[in-house]
């Protein structure tokens, strides 16, 4: 659970996930279909009545409607998953994207949408226990709405397993493991959202004002970082406590880009990539994270059908402005002002000892078709 409002007013309430992965395999993909979302009481506070016990719940369903929902059986770690009430739409949720179909890695679905589905319980008010729900229901909102005196914000596996969970309020002991209460005090117009680090440590968790909840964003820069270590597969889930779980990372994108100089056909007018063409590549590495890269080392191996121009190798900032000459060896000044580049056979090797956060390098050559 990494954020969960009760809006502004009215019922603007939403459950915001990030999805982590497995310690053995972190970067695979992650079944969704079947998992729990719900604001049930029960394990929380016993299963007497009164205490909150709403019957049913809510799960993801990814085969009823599996040409719209199908893409929530496999979700890649570090995806942000989101469920609202679109009875009353929070005023800050982006555009309903049930499949990530912008690639942005955020999934935004309606709470009475194909792909969440109501199961009539247990719970009830006299059972905590979660069933098995073959046959669901038409979606309903009321297992996801938070009560503002108090509540409880929790995902469960498809056998209905507590995963984690939160309270506020006067949603009081017993604890299950792990999971733990933020405040004493109502949740009204207040969102509860999670940094990084240990998801089962309340001091992890803060309390804001509904009026700058972010759903579909990650929290805050602490935040970023924790979705960034999941997605790249290095969090280390056998030690939620590690500090190296917090820690900042480079994120780098490669780019190559290929404009036709002239061609045997055409000259230098309308130029084509065919045999007997004059091509210039570039290679534009891009550091788009909040830390410096180190001991950078990129490599491109030329195709056969590639003849490369000795002497045309230039590095710059972006691919238009790449001005500064880089010899063919690997010694000499120019591989360290502040990158440096050289061929080996047909294999081009750039070096460099650093690039800052929002930087990026260039490096340009020219090769002919054969």
């Amino acid at each position: 659970m990494n954020e969960a409002s009760n809006g502004t007013s009215g019922a603007k309430e939403f459950y915001e996930f990030i999805v982590v992965g497995d310690a053995g395999n972190p970067t695979a993909n992650v079944d969704l279909d079947g998992w729990i979302l719900d604001d049930n009481n029960g394990d929380w506070e016993g299963s007497s009545s009164g205490v909150g016990i709403a019957p049913g719940y809510a799960r993801f369903d990814a085969t009823t409607s599996p040409g719209t929902c199908s893409a929530l059986s496999s979700v890649a770690p570090g995806s942000i998953v989101v469920v609202y009430n679109d009875g009353d739409p929070n005023s800050n949720m982006p555009p309903d994207d049930v499949s990530d179909a912008n690639g942005d890695g955020v999934y935004i679905l309606q709470a009475r949408g194909a792909c969440i589905k109501t199961c009539a319980g247990p719970p009830t008010t006299s059972s905590a226990a979660y069933s098995v729900c073959n046959s669901a229901a038409t979606p309903s909102y009321s297992p996801l709405a938070l009560r503002n005196a108090g509540d409880v914000a929790q995902s469960r596996d498809s056998g209905g397993s507590l995963f984690h969970g939160f309270t506020y309020g006067d949603v009081t002991t017993p604890y299950p493991s792990g999971s733990f209460r933020i405040g004493s005090s109502s949740g009204s117009a207040t969102s509860f959202v999670f940094s990084c680090g240990n998801w089962q440590d309340v001091g992890n968790f803060s309390r804001v004002s509904a009026s700058v909840d972010t759903p579909g964003q990650t929290n805050n820069a602490a935040n970023e970082v924790f979705r960034q270590r999941i997605s790249a597969g290095n969090f280390n889930y056998l030690d939620l406590e590690d500090s190296a779980n917090c820690m900042s990372l480079p994120i780098l994108t490669v780019q190559k880009l290929s404009t036709a100089l002239n061609d045997p056909v055409n000259g230098g007018s309308n130029s084509k990539a065919i045999p007997g063409s004059t091509m210039r590549y570039c290679i534009l590495v891009s550091n788009i994270g909040a830390t410096s890269a180190e001991s950078l080392v990129a490599t491109d191996i030329l195709p056969l059908n590639l003849t490369y121009f000795a002497e045309t190798m230039f590095s710059g900032a972006d691919c238009s402005s790449a001005a500064t000459p880089e010899d063919d060896n690997s010694s000499g000044a120019d591989e360290s002002d502040p990158w440096g580049a050289s061929i080996s056979g047909s294999t081009i090797t750039i070096i460099a000892s650093s690039l800052a956060p929002t930087s990026s390098f260039a490096l340009t050559f020219q090769a002919s078709i054969d």
